[in-house]
């Protein structure tokens, strides 16, 4: 059984900023060195619909955040 690493972040590509990038990053060597990682993320806008992000061994699963 495979460790788990659960990353719990607003910030996931395809969102272009150093603190994505830095959570990406972490997911793909994390999971290529044999850990299950899932990433907890905020919905992306389609303004970054056309961004390719490489696919990688983690799941990514995004959770709406209500506005007040």
């Amino acid at each position: 059984m495979k460790p788990k690493i659960l990353i719990v972040t607003a910030f996931f590509p395809p969102q272009n900023s150093i603190a994505s990038l830095r959570s990406y990053s972490w997911a793909k060597y994390w999971s290529q060195s044999g850990y299950n990682v899932t990433v907890l993320t905020t919905p992306k806008t389609l303004h970054y619909a056309n961004i390719n992000i490489p696919k990688a061994d983690y799941q990514v699963l995004e959770i709406p955040i209500p506005f007040f």
